[in-house]
């Protein structure tokens, strides 16, 4: 998998669809509350097991995101989520 995966939207549309189809309904219902409490603050983090061929996302605040490079002497390799404004 690419390091820049989840700037494809054929990726992001691809994952979306298969967390939906693993609902009972095949429907993900997010309230117009719950898209405006993300900020620049959070990001998601990916990764993908090449053993199984299994992928995680996980939520991550920045602050842990900065700890965990900080123990791995890594620089972080998530990006923050884009903030949601009116024009």
């Amino acid at each position: 998998m690419s390091d820049n995966v989840l700037k494809d939207p054929d990726f992001l549309f691809t994952l979306l669809a298969a967390v939906m189809k693993r609902s009972n309904t095949g429907k993900l219902t997010i309230s117009e509350e719950d898209i405006l409490a993300v900020d620049m603050t959070e990001a998601v983090g990916l990764h993908y097991d090449r053993t199984n061929g299994e992928i995680t996302l996980s939520f991550i605040t920045a602050e842990e995101l900065t700890e965990r490079a900080s123990q791995t002497k890594e620089p972080p390799r998530l990006k923050l989520v884009p903030e949601f404004e009116d024009e």
